[in-house]
């Protein structure tokens, strides 16, 4: 998908060594990855953040907030209505749930829009 140019991505480096990853696009971009139930509430043109991976010891220091930042602001620069993320339900770290927790996105300021399955719509409007 990167090499076709249907999804961004962004990386975190401290000095050469990349620490963080975080994939994030047009939400037309990612058929299988977007609940559809969020495909039903969407509020125009819209980012999707699909998931972020830290490494281990540069967690919990403001990389995927900061990530977020960047999302938005990119994302306000090419016209985009919202960013949205779809949290998990559940504010335990696990290593396998890439999504991010729910007050990650509220700490950037996003709202929930709708729930389902465990799985939580978070939208920012632009």
């Amino acid at each position: 998908m990167l090499n076709r140019n249907q999804i961004q991505g962004y990386l975190a480096y401290d000095g050469d060594l990349s620490v963080g990853w975080c994939n994030a696009a047009d939400i037309e971009s990612y058929a299988g990855f977007v609940p559809d139930f969020a495909r039903k509430n969407t509020c125009g043109k819209t980012i999707s953040i699909v998931c972020f991976e830290i490494a281990p010891e540069y967690r919990g220091k403001g990389i995927a907030l900061a990530f977020i930042d960047r999302v938005c602001s990119d994302a306000k620069t090419k016209g985009y209505a919202a960013v949205e993320g779809y949290a998990k339900l559940s504010d335990e770290r696990n290593d396998f749930d890439y999504q991010g927790p729910v007050r990650l996105y509220q700490k950037a300021g996003f709202v929930e829009v709708t729930r389902e399955n465990g799985q939580i719509v978070m939208r920012k409007t632009l």
